[in-house]
């Protein structure tokens, strides 16, 4: 399973419809579309059942919903401590010229 496709589920849940989740998500609804196929064939759950435009999860749906929204907790608590550690950085560089300007200039 793969956690984008898990955020539009959510996405979709949250809005009620794919037109809604495609506008908070800055999508277009034949990717937010795509998107939940992909979830419900990894899964082998239908997540919602369409009543007029609105999308309303299936009995198996809320509860893989459930655990979809605890999996969005730990993924924002690592962006934040990954935010909070400070990047350390470290390379080895060379440099190659003439003998003239590595006197006079780099060093």
């Amino acid at each position: 399973m793969n956690w984008d496709d898990a955020r539009v589920v959510l996405a979709i849940a949250r809005a009620g419809n794919f037109a809604s989740a495609a506008t908070a998500l800055e999508m277009d609804e034949t990717t937010i579309a795509r998107r939940l196929k992909r979830f419900e064939t990894a899964t082998g759950t239908k997540m919602f059942v369409r009543q007029g435009t609105q999308q309303t999860p299936t009995e198996p749906g809320a509860i893989l919903l459930r655990q979809a929204e605890r999996l969005e907790v730990e993924a924002i608590r690592l962006a934040s401590l990954s935010a909070q550690q400070e990047p350390v950085l470290s390379a080895r560089v060379r440099l190659t010229t003439t003998p003239i300007i590595a006197q006079a200039i780099i060093a």
